[in-house]
């Protein structure tokens, strides 16, 4: 084990990222492993196409794909990001980070982030400012779903809180 950073003994969630007081919880591999293999099967799965990131807490930071395809993403392009970045992001960060942030920001119990966008959810978009969940597996969501009615992307500080979730606190999959 490497002698830089040691913060306190490891404690790892369910997908091997460091959480807590660990060591280097930014820096370990399982984490930026984890984060680059799910990247990879979104891509896998066509849930991508050019845009989408996953991102996961580390401590202290936020593990983030960088922008490039998720298909050949690997856990050495991983990007860690402070929770508590501000302007300018690291080099190498995602525009779309911010929105991952603020989710981070305010919901301290989401543990990861999967941000897909399917050829689907884009022709949903341009017909609709909201969905309304058909099936019982969704009504956990609300009454309706609010969709972002924009093709600007999330790219700016503060911007990402009032339009990711419609003025409704963020919801997280049970």
């Amino acid at each position: 084990m490497a002698e830089a950073d040691v913060r306190g003994p490891e404690v790892c969630d369910d997908l091997g990222v460091a959480v807590g007081s660990g060591v280097a919880a930014a820096e370990t591999s399982a984490g930026r492993t984890a984060v680059a293999e799910a990247a990879n099967v979104l891509a896998r799965l066509g849930l991508v196409t050019a845009y989408g990131h996953v991102s996961a807490r580390a401590g202290p930071d936020m593990l983030i794909t960088p922008a490039a395809d998720l298909a050949a993403v690997t856990a050495s392009q991983v990007v860690t990001v402070p929770l508590t970045a501000t302007p300018p992001l690291p080099a190498g960060v995602p525009a779309e980070a911010w929105a991952h942030l603020a989710l981070y920001r305010a919901r301290p119990d989401t543990a990861a982030i999967a941000r897909a966008q399917p050829v689907s959810a884009f022709a949903a978009a341009a017909t609709t400012t909201s969905l309304v969940p058909l099936h019982g597996q969704a009504a956990w969501l609300g009454e309706s779903i609010p969709v972002h009615d924009s093709a600007l992307l999330l790219r700016s500080p503060g911007r990402e809180r009032s339009t990711c979730w419609g003025g409704r606190p963020p919801r997280q999959v049970p």
